[in-house]
């Protein structure tokens, strides 16, 4: 059926509590134009908080549909989408006060808004920089400063005792991925294969 399944106005739906209960089938063209969305909330409601949650969307053009950029908002459901349909379409997150908790499937591959995991590893034998590219998984890239790497662990052979990490940072994000430099200032004398823990949120 054409049309998003729920629509939240944030300059008239002030201080909102909704529990959604299934939501589903929402396809074609929307009012406006665009996909139709399981939820579309719409409006910076700078004066209201709205919060949504519990339930589940599934099999619509779009799980999650922004428009603009509330002060404050909870907002936390699963979904469950096949091929040609997306997890979130719109206006990202720009405030602290917006929580998003979102998680599902897009045609069987997992995606969300508050992921964490393990690096690919790098390599601790040579001293040159080091590029890694992380998929985080995000339903839209992460915001400016709500990523990053947390730890470094070894796996296989353990790093000789005379290597030196010199530096790790992450360089940018993309929709994607996560790309980090690293480098060591000693190389290790075994091979072996350190890993980066890291956390991303949108």
């Amino acid at each position: 059926m054409a049309g998003h399944g729920l629509v939240i106005n944030y300059d008239t739906a002030a201080w909102t509590n909704i529990g959604i209960v299934d939501i589903s089938r929402c396809q074609g063209t929307a009012p406006g134009g665009g996909g139709s969305a399981g939820i579309h909330r719409n409006g910076t409601g700078n004066g209201s908080s709205v919060t949504i949650g519990g339930g589940l969307v599934r099999d619509c053009d779009i799980a999650f549909k922004s428009t603009g950029a509330p002060l404050v908002e909870e907002i936390s459901f699963k979904f469950v989408l096949v091929a040609g349909q997306s997890a979130f379409s719109g206006t990202a997150p720009a405030n602290d006060g917006q929580d998003w908790t979102i998680s599902g499937t897009t045609n069987g591959v997992y995606s969300g808004t508050k992921n964490k995991g393990t690096s690919p590893a790098v390599n601790s034998n040579i001293t040159t920089e080091q590029t890694l590219t992380i998929p985080h998984r995000g339903i839209t890239a992460p915001r400016f400063g709500k990523y990053s790497l947390l730890s470094m662990f070894d796996t296989a052979t353990s790093m000789s005792t005379s290597t030196a990490l010199q530096y790790a940072y992450i360089d940018n994000v993309d929709a994607t991925n996560i790309y980090a430099k690293v480098k060591f200032s000693a190389a290790s004398a075994t091979d072996s294969a350190p890993r980066f823990n890291w956390e991303a949120t949108v």
